[in-house]
């Protein structure tokens, strides 16, 4: 089964052992961004879903948000 961007962004974050809240303060950007874009509300900006790429060392494609 694929994955969606915000499904393996939980998933490695849960893996990692580090709450969103971390995750946020990486990439740099605030919580309730965060909160949207695992929502699937709306998707990052394409520097953001670059930096998550670099965060989670290719876990987290720039392509799964496309």
């Amino acid at each position: 089964m694929e994955k969606n961007a915000p499904d393996m962004l939980k998933l490695w974050a849960m893996r990692e052992g580090r709450k969103l809240g971390w995750v946020a303060g990486q990439i740099p950007v605030n919580q309730a961004d965060l909160s949207r874009w695992i929502n699937g509300k709306v998707k990052p900006r394409r520097i953001y879903r670059i930096r998550i790429a670099e965060l989670t060392r290719g876990a987290v494609p720039v392509e799964a948000w496309e």
